[in-house]
């Protein structure tokens, strides 16, 4: 993990942009700034899982 965990989505989001990384996450609100910014980076890996 780099930076500070309670950042909000948008400095994570530039931070990552800035530094050509992608953004690893189990938060649903990545994807949707993105599409919203209509911004084409960074790229988001969104990881879903459920433990029964």
């Amino acid at each position: 993990m780099i930076g500070n965990p309670s950042a909000t989505d948008k400095v994570i989001m530039a931070w990552a942009l800035t530094n050509d990384y992608i953004v690893f996450t189990h938060d649903l609100d990545f994807d949707t700034l993105l599409a919203m910014t209509q911004a084409d980076a960074p790229s988001v890996i969104q990881v879903r899982s459920q433990i029964f």
